[in-house]
């Protein structure tokens, strides 16, 4: 028995609720926002890079396919765009 005049506390801690970022290679911005929104991230930076493998699509992220974070986070997203002329794409 609890003696009078005392408490007793039971501590619950919960674990943040956790999601695997998607591959979002080849999405387009629209896509990998509904992918990440789906599973409980959302886009963080977007940048751009030459690449002509990838115009106007995610061409890299971070964090990498696969990695397991908590819900909420962010991943930052890169676009491709094609070299300034007198370059182009073949």
């Amino acid at each position: 028995a609890t003696p009078p005049g005392t408490y007793t506390f039971n501590w619950v801690i919960n674990e943040p609720a956790m999601s695997a970022v998607p591959d979002l290679t080849g999405d387009g911005m629209s896509q990998a926002t509904g992918a990440l929104n789906a599973v409980g991230l959302v886009v963080g930076s977007q940048g751009k890079a030459i690449d002509c493998n990838h115009l106007n699509v995610v061409a890299s992220q971070d964090p990498a396919p696969g990695t397991v974070v908590p819900r909420g986070s962010s991943v930052n997203l890169v676009f491709g765009i094609p070299p300034k002329p007198p370059h182009i794409c073949q």
